[in-house]
């Protein structure tokens, strides 16, 4: 199995063992960002860069995101993926199965799953007229 499972960081208080069920292990940094990680209300470099290097490592075709641990670098790490405009798949706890299970994302550039209505179904509605009662 050369399944890769990303984990942003070793997560103390969850056991996220079953996750090797789906691929290896493989930790992006050592732990949370503490508010002395984030910096110019950012992450630090040090995080960012692990995360960017992460992020182009990452096969969507065959690897996981696991969604556990910090949120602020899940958030990053999901943001550097989508950037890549190709979908990639997530594992999510499922605590009635006890187990993860695999979601498939998908970003694109167009709505989805919902189809945006064309110029023909809008009305135009005067902006001194929207506050009126």
């Amino acid at each position: 199995m050369n399944n890769v499972v990303w984990a942003v960081h070793p997560c103390d208080n969850t056991d996220i063992g079953p996750a090797s069920n789906w691929g290896n292990l493989r930790f992006i940094n050592s732990g949370y960002a503490n508010p002395s990680d984030v910096i110019n209300n950012g992450l630090s470099q040090e995080i960012m860069e692990n995360l960017i290097a992460a992020a182009q490592d990452f096969n969507p075709a065959k690897d996981f995101l696991l969604i556990a641990g910090d949120h602020l670098q899940l958030m990053q790490m999901s943001f550097l993926l989508a950037e890549r405009n190709k979908p990639y798949t997530v594992l999510r706890w499922d605590r009635h199965a006890n187990g993860y299970y695999p979601v498939h994302m998908v970003f694109s550039r167009t709505p989805y799953p919902l189809q945006r209505r064309d110029d023909r179904a809008r009305v135009a509605i005067p902006v001194n007229k929207m506050f009126e009662r």
